[in-house]
């Protein structure tokens, strides 16, 4: 662990957010923190999406919720995507390595955390967004064709080609 991933810990801003935490409070508690590099020259696992969702709510005028609600899964029609696990009762299991036989076991630490209600929309923490194998197509299915499924445009058409 490098001494900015400690300070992140030590601040409760590693996986799960604070209680009674609300994604406008955890960016401005994530923006007192330094950055590990200065952004465009490396990649980490970060809080980054997290930081994306607060910046949809601000510039979208709702809760990040909301806005994916109204803005991608009711038109894509993605019924059991959601940022509630609660809803899902046939969620699947998250598994690890086992370390001492090696073997892909139930990861019993992090199973309750996806299964409890989110403090907040997360787009990066536990639990986050969930969904299922069928709304996962159809997301992908509208990147595929360009931004639309089904007569519903959430991207627009790609621009003159560069090549």
């Amino acid at each position: 662990m490098n001494p900015v991933d400690a300070l992140y810990r030590q601040a409760g801003q590693d996986v799960l957010p604070l209680p009674g935490a609300t994604l406008r409070q955890m960016c401005a508690d994530v923006g007192a923190l330094p950055l590990l590099f200065e952004p465009g020259t490396a990649w980490n696992y970060s809080l980054g999406a997290d930081v994306l969702g607060r910046i949809i709510e601000v510039v979208g005028g709702e809760s990040l919720d909301t806005f994916v609600e109204t803005h991608v899964l009711g038109p894509l029609g993605m019924t059991d995507t959601t940022f509630a696990p609660e809803r899902l009762p046939d969620l699947a299991e998250v598994y690890s390595p086992d370390p001492a036989s090696g073997r892909l076991v139930v990861n019993q630490e992090l199973r309750p955390t996806f299964r409890e209600p989110a403090r907040f929309p997360s787009g990066s923490g536990v639990p986050g967004l969930v969904s299922t194998l069928e709304d996962y197509h159809r997301f992908a299915a509208m990147l595929v064709r360009g931004g639309e499924l089904d007569g519903e445009r959430l991207l627009g058409p790609p621009g003159p080609s560069r090549t």
